[in-house]
């Protein structure tokens, strides 16, 4: 190959590449966008540009997360002996106590600092004098920062266990600041399924209390109420109003605690006015605990009947459980009146509870999920097709109006109540698989030949769908999906496959429509991960957008933390779709490139490059090249002292010799690391001559 470097008279320019547009695996080279890519793995689309870092979670059960993990580095007076990694260092002088995750001749590294450890102090392992401190200055660079805090997370993460039980977790769900997860009691011969909550030491059984029928109520009881019959008592929890009214013909159930003194059964209750326990049948209780069957797959939604963010509560359905209600850590069963048939999907849609069994859409009466009957407004429309999940939409025909997707069909229902719903179809030719419904600004959803995506419209139906995967449909056609998630703060959809595959899309700007109206695409890169997801959940948790997955290994992981694969190297890289500076006839000599990256932390980057990666012909290639780049420097007055590292920029920008010649080039970027956070690669310049026209 001959050289052009140093020789006089070199026309070199510059082509500067925005990395976007996610994985093309159809579109002709020539035709391809610039800056997307051939083959990726776990990159995802950012939403400010770029291409960052994907497949980073951590185990969650409400202990210290370990990506919110700090460390302490002590210097000695003299060097440090007798350390135990992982014994707990104790201050002689503070009392400060701290975890040993790293040692050197010049330092010890601690986490877990319980508080304040000070110079010229001596400090212990259990009885064991382990030295003295000298201070705390030591100069921790930036891929020592990584390294060090990528032990205390492996400290943090030791501490976090599974949902207790066995086999896969069944659902997950958010009210609040509260994190909830069900999961079966055993792997193999459940009886049961439990339902916990997270908490500072981890997960909490949520207990189920007991239920007791009544009617010819006259006078409701509070709540904290001690609900008496004869020697049997127990604390009334929530008061159910099925049906009647307060005036002598209320019926329904109390939650109550545990029953003292014995068993409630058919005859009069006090407080005087809380009604007569029914005789003994189907549908009555008599102070039966509420149980859960195990197997169920869990779905719900948040919303309050009652218009006061107190009376908020989670409303679900398994498919094998009554539906049900959570709320102060209450779960009731509702009784919709379908027998043993149950619900699998769950919307709570203008004041209505919605349920979908099979292909029937029931809702309740108005502002009260509890009555299910037809003369307070209850109602079932059929659909003709197994109801796969529902989405709130906008329309031109009336606000808010509620998507229905089933396998082979879409619906819109319109209307406010059981007065006007009007149930209209959309299309018989399009569908959606079960758990791949989600709300990005418009619905989207799996049917056989990729995601579909309903946008509003003008014309008749006022939706229209459109395939939008198109551009990696070798990777989705035909997928068994298992469950899906959406993050609107991160702007990304993410899908997992039966076949253990998985998929990222984020919304970008796209092309202009025929009236001139920007739309959106969505960029598709595929990602993987060291466990099987079998459920995942999205929600605001005290104001912030968290995404949990729940693993067929019964832990629940939350997404988008930490440094690493819940401890498992992370290994991502991607190969840029062929750039031929708009030239795809002309040879060049490409004499190098600049590669800008982004991160909050230092990483490592190796580059290389394949040329006329679409000719039969081409066998040369840039040897790869690593990079140490490094992270987001602090600004002053703006950033916290000691969070960030002040001999570094916002952006760090690399020249690499990407030496070779072609028509078109091929970068190809990657990296491998454990204790990195993620980092996003937004642009690449690259250098050039042009030589010839190809013959």
């Amino acid at each position: 190959m001959k050289q052009l470097r140093g020789m006089p008279n070199v026309d070199i320019k510059p082509s500067v590449v925005a990395l976007g547009g996610g994985l093309d695996l159809v579109t002709a080279s020539f035709d391809a966008r610039p800056g997307a890519v051939r083959g990726a793995v776990n990159f995802e689309q950012s939403v400010d540009g770029g291409y960052q870092t994907a497949a980073n979670f951590e185990a969650f059960d409400g202990r210290p997360r370990p990506s919110d993990s700090t460390v302490l580095v002590a210097t000695p007076v003299t060097a440090f002996t007798g350390v135990t990694l992982g014994g707990t260092v104790t201050g002689q002088t503070s009392g400060a106590t701290g975890v040993a995750i790293a040692v050197t001749d010049d330092y010890l590294c601690m986490t877990k600092v319980v508080g304040t450890f000070v110079a010229a102090e001596i400090v212990k392992i259990g009885a064991t004098t382990i030295g003295t401190i000298e201070g705390f200055d030591y100069p921790v660079t930036q891929q020592l920062n990584n390294t060090l805090h990528g032990l205390a997370e492996d400290s943090y993460r030791a501490d976090i266990l599974a949902v207790p039980g066995g086999g896969p977790v069944r659902g997950i769900a958010v009210l609040g600041s509260s994190i909830y997860a069900w999961r079966d009691n055993a792997a193999s011969g459940a009886t049961s399924m439990g339902l916990f909550k997270a908490s500072s030491s981890g997960w909490a059984a949520v207990p189920l209390y007991y239920e007791v029928s009544f009617t010819a109520g006259s006078t409701e009881p509070a709540e904290g109420a001690t609900l008496t019959q004869g020697g049997v008592s127990a604390t009334i929890k929530r008061v159910i109003l099925e049906s009647g009214a307060w005036s002598g013909s209320a019926a329904g159930r109390y939650i109550v605690t545990v029953p003292s003194g014995g068993s409630f059964a058919g005859g009069a209750l006090g407080p005087a006015g809380a009604g007569t326990v029914p005789a003994a049948a189907t549908g009555v209780y008599h102070g039966t605990q509420i149980a859960l069957l195990p197997g169920g797959r869990v779905e719900t939604d948040v919303s309050t009947f009652s218009g006061s963010l107190l009376t908020r509560g989670i409303y679900g359905c398994d498919g094998v459980n009554r539906e049900f209600e959570l709320r102060d850590d209450i779960l009731v069963p509702i009784v919709t009146g379908m027998g043993t048939k149950r619900a699998t999907f769950v919307k709570v849609h203008k004041s209505h509870l919605l349920y979908a069994f099979e292909g029937s859409i029931q809702n309740s009466t108005i502002a009260n999920p509890f009555q299910w009957s037809a003369v307070t407004g209850a109602a079932e429309i059929a659909t003709g097709d197994t109801i796969t999940g529902y989405c709130a939409v906008g329309s031109s025909e009336t606000s808010a109006a509620l998507m229905v997707l089933c396998l082979n069909s879409i619906w819109v229902l319109y209307g406010n109540s059981a007065a006007n719903w009007a149930l209209k179809p959309l299309s018989d030719s399009r569908g959606a698989a079960p758990y791949s419904v989600q709300d990005m600004g418009v619905p989207i959803g799996l049917d056989v030949d990729g995601f579909i995506s309903f946008n509003p419209t003008q014309s008749f139906g006022n939706f229209a769908w459109d395939v939008a995967s198109r551009l990696v449909s070798p990777l989705v056609r035909e997928k068994t999906i298992t469950c899906s998630v959406f993050n609107k703060a991160l702007g990304r959809y993410r899908a997992f496959f039966s076949d253990g595959s998985n998929i990222t899309g984020t919304p970008i700007a796209g092309k202009k429509d025929s009236a001139g109206v920007s739309t959106s695409a969505i960029a598709w890169m595929p990602f993987t991960m060291p466990v099987t997801i079998a459920v995942a959940y999205s929600s605001e948790v005290s104001g912030i957008t968290r995404t949990f997955y729940g693993g067929t290994d019964g832990f629940v992981y939350e997404a988008d933390r930490g440094r690493s694969a819940n401890g498992v190297e992370i290994i991502a890289a991607m190969k840029l779709a062929a750039l031929n500076q708009r030239s795809p006839i002309y040879e060049k000599f490409y004499r190098g490139a600049y590669v800008e990256c982004s991160s909050a932390g230092s990483f490592s980057l190796s580059v290389s490059a394949v040329f006329d990666e679409d000719q039969l012909h081409a066998e040369t290639s840039a040897a790869p090249i690593d990079l140490a780049m490094r992270g987001r420097g602090g600004m002053y007055d703006l950033d916290q002292w000691d969070s960030c590292f002040y001999d570094a920029g916002e952006r760090d920008s690399r020249r690499v010799d990407l030496m070779g010649q072609g028509c078109s080039i091929s970068p190809i970027l990657a990296s491998a690391s454990s204790n990195q956070l993620p980092f996003t690669i937004r642009y690449v310049t690259l250098l050039y001559s042009n030589r010839k026209v190809t013959r």
